[in-house]
């Protein structure tokens, strides 16, 4: 507890785990850990548990790289149909793709962007020229819109919002603009 400096152990040690993860919950689900000089990733399943990922066939060809609001649908990143690396949600389960997020045919993500209130994965970065991101949530993909054709010829993006307004603080850069602020 923040406030109070209380603490309570959600998690007793686990021998190899080196970093542990909490869905938005705040259920322990997700530890990374390093063994016999490999790395592997468990998942807590709401029904059956503890299941090391890197056992099942698909945890063998996608990256963890978020929650999903479902506990039993992650978003992993891993290779399209054009070789290039994307974004999908999976049912941890099955193994099967629930979603494509974004794929890309010449780039690869280089990682995902999460909302500035509520920490969910709501977009992807990629560098082609230039690094860009590219937002899947509804909302923050029109603000983004909006944006850009206010600030034409830069590249923006949403770095922060203000939890209690509707206040956005933006990072705008360009070859010209080395980067800038605004909100």
């Amino acid at each position: 507890n923040v406030r109070s400096g209380s603490r309570r152990p959600v998690r007793r040690e686990r021998n190899n785990i080196h970093s542990w993860y909490a869905d938005h919950n705040s259920e322990i689900r997700l530890g990374i850990g390093f063994r016999s000089d490999e790395w592997f990733t468990i998942y807590k399943t709401e029904k059956d548990g503890w299941i090391n990922l890197d056992k099942t066939d698909w945890g063998k060809k996608y990256d963890f790289e978020g929650f999903s609001p479902d506990p039993q649908i992650i978003y992993v990143s891993g290779q399209t149909d054009s070789g290039t690396k994307g974004l999908f949600s999976i049912d941890v389960k099955t193994g099967e793709i629930v979603e494509k997020l974004f794929s890309h045919p010449e780039y690869d993500i280089s990682g995902v962007t999460e909302h500035p209130i509520t920490g969910h994965v709501s977009g992807v970065a990629y560098v082609d020229d230039h690094y860009r991101i590219n937002y899947f949530d509804k909302d923050l993909a029109l603000i983004k819109r909006s944006i850009d054709k206010v600030l034409p010829d830069t590249i923006n993006y949403i770095a922060g919002q203000a939890k209690e307004k509707r206040l956005y603080l933006i990072y705008s850069a360009s070859d010209t603009v080395p980067g800038a602020y605004y909100l």
